[in-house]
């Protein structure tokens, strides 16, 4: 899908002039700013699409030459024949004394338009510019196998793409307006594909599947990338734009190429506005006790935050009582195969309220309950009680450190999985092999109680069949808010904390070891609550989970190389906001 395939229309003509023009002469005036602050060598040479100031370029790529020389009557001359003529007004440039075709030059702005030779090897190369009165300055350039620059409305490297879109290869949208601003474009749909089509020089001898072009992170599919043909040293690329990225407005475009050393050159960044219809959350039913295999690819939904882009699959179901309990279970386990990636899983759990979706929790890192090993794994086990009966959608996604993560996961609903649980009370209890089990490999029994803000609870839990391990969470988020390994003495465990604010806290209870199960018992008491005046701050922090081997060294708060992100998970996923609807 060249655009000498796209020939079919006017339009498409017209803007290839346009792009001719750019090229040989229109960028030639703005940048006399660039050579002056360049003038520790006396010719420099930069991609003339993207303007970038490393001096690296590749052969058969239209560069801009800065330097002072003269002209037949110190007039501009721009090239009107193909091949492209080595003279121009006098003037002369080599590379590596292999002589260049010349595009325009430009006394009154110190720049020359030129193809570097295309036969060119890699490495360091020497550019000369001999004058029309045979004066010659020179400067060094190093010649890579790509090095791509993407051309913009306004020719300077930055801002909108010099680029068009098409559904059909002959009726196109021009991606600028005629202020060089970026025009609102259509990307498409699921079904109604629309192609961006790019103009960029320093591709390289590179094959199709070597090049990615990503939208503000999210690759589309490229369906070429190559010479452009009718121009020297033009190139074209023909990527399809993700669809669901509609109504996003302003996107970041940027082109990678992984040429044959294995190295990655990225482009300048350009951009282009998306308009359009935004799309439907698309969200499948999930039934209690279903597991499902599913799959995160660059073409799923996205969320966003800030400029971070993560995909997600979304599930409904729905409750018809109050205080309803469930545990979904995320797991994208390690493989070992490239082509089966898995990522750092994250569950949200929103309300669907007059079409409107409420973040009622979310969780990260529960999953990795295990063993006391320090991040055993990166899965998500997100329980919860749901004080209203209503309809629910849970997000499948990846953590916040983590945007763009694709993979396969497994993901499991279970209901009846919490016990309510009051002040004062004494449980007999016991972990078996039809609890929650962690993807760690620990089971867990789960209790819920409502808390008033200044509520002093110590939770105390003692087994002769295991050693006892306690978790006190919040109902909406992890990471846990207090623990305890043996407070109570030997392997009991009790657990002291003040309430920071009024609401429903889920108390875990588990040996803390892979497959164990036993008779426990378990108490909750409430010793006090504080006034109004009293402080309910305590020292225990949140943080992430680690090991019972850490605890038990005295690093009670020990990340170990976990990252301590700001806020808690629930905080965190509050900030993401839905692309599609």
């Amino acid at each position: 899908m060249k655009v000498t395939a796209f020939l079919m229309g006017w339009r498409v003509r017209c803007f290839l002039f346009l792009v001719a023009l750019a090229i040989s002469a229109c960028f030639a005036l703005p940048f006399t700013s660039l050579f002056s602050a360049s003038a520790q060598q006396a010719v420099t040479t930069v991609n003339a699409a993207s303007f970038a100031s490393d001096g690296v370029v590749t052969a058969n790529t239209i560069v801009a030459v800065f330097t002072t020389f003269t002209t037949q009557g110190n007039q501009a001359y721009i090239a009107s024949t193909i091949p492209l003529p080595t003279t121009l007004g006098g003037v002369r440039v080599t590379v590596n004394g292999v002589a260049a075709g010349l595009l325009g030059v430009f006394p009154a702005s110190n720049q020359i338009n030129l193809v570097i030779p295309a036969g060119t090897a890699a490495g360091q190369a020497t550019v000369i510019v001999t004058s029309s009165d045979n004066t010659t300055k020179s400067g060094n350039i190093v010649i890579t196998q790509s090095q791509p620059g993407i051309f913009t409305a306004k020719s300077n490297g930055t801002g909108t793409a010099a680029a068009y879109t098409t559904f059909d290869g002959v009726n196109i949208t021009q991606t600028a307006n005629p202020d060089g601003s970026e025009r609102e474009l259509d990307a498409g749909t699921r079904t109604r594909r629309n192609t961006l089509v790019l103009f960029l020089t320093g591709l390289g001898a590179v094959q199709t599947s070597q090049v990615t072009v990503t939208f503000h992170g999210v690759p589309g599919q490229v369906t070429f990338a190559g010479p452009q043909g009718a121009f020297v040293g033009l190139d074209q690329i023909n990527v399809i734009i993700p669809w669901e990225l509609a109504g996003q407005g302003i996107i970041r475009v940027k082109v990678s190429v992984k040429n044959n050393l294995g190295e990655t050159r990225e482009s300048n960044v350009v951009t282009i506005r998306l308009g359009g219809q935004i799309p439907d959350i698309v969200a499948t039913p999930i039934t209690v006790g279903q597991v499902v295999n599913g799959e995160l690819k660059y073409d799923d939904q996205i969320q966003t935050a800030g400029d971070n882009v993560y995909f997600f699959d979304a599930y409904v179901f729905t409750t018809t009582v109050a205080n309803a309990t469930v545990a979904i279970d995320l797991r994208s386990p390690a493989t070992g195969a490239p082509a089966d990636p898995h990522f750092d899983a994250l569950v949200l759990l929103y309300r669907l309220t007059n079409g409107r979706l409420d973040l009622v929790a979310a969780n990260d890192q529960t999953g990795g309950i295990g063993d006391g090993n320090v991040d055993v794994n990166n899965d998500a086990l997100l329980l919860t009680v749901l004080p209203q009966p209503g309809t629910y959608v849970l997000l499948a996604t990846t953590a916040d450190l983590q945007p763009l993560g694709i993979g396969t996961y497994t993901l499991t609903l279970r209901d009846n999985v919490i016990q309510p649980i009051a002040y004062g009370a004494n449980v007999s209890g016991s972990i078996t092999t039809t609890d929650v089990k962690t993807s760690g490999g620990d089971y867990l029994d789960a209790y819920w109680f409502n808390g008033v803000l200044g509520d002093q609870i110590t939770v105390t839990m003692r087994s002769t069949a295991f050693d006892s391990f306690l978790l006190l969470y919040r109902n909406d988020s992890d990471p846990e808010i207090a623990f305890d390994d043996n407070g109570a003495g030997g392997q009991d465990a009790r657990l002291t904390f003040t309430l920071r604010e009024t609401g429903i806290y889920l108390i875990f209870a588990t040996p803390f070891q892979k497959d164990k199960t036993g008779a426990y018992t378990l108490s909750l008491t409430k010793s006090n609550t504080l006034t109004g005046n009293e402080s309910t701050v305590d020292d225990q922090a949140p943080f992430v989970f680690p090991g019972r081997a850490l605890r038990q060294a005295g690093n009670p708060n020990g990340l170990a190389g976990s990252y301590a992100p700001s806020g808690s998970t629930f905080e965190r996923a509050s900030r993401r906001r839905f692309v599609v609807r």
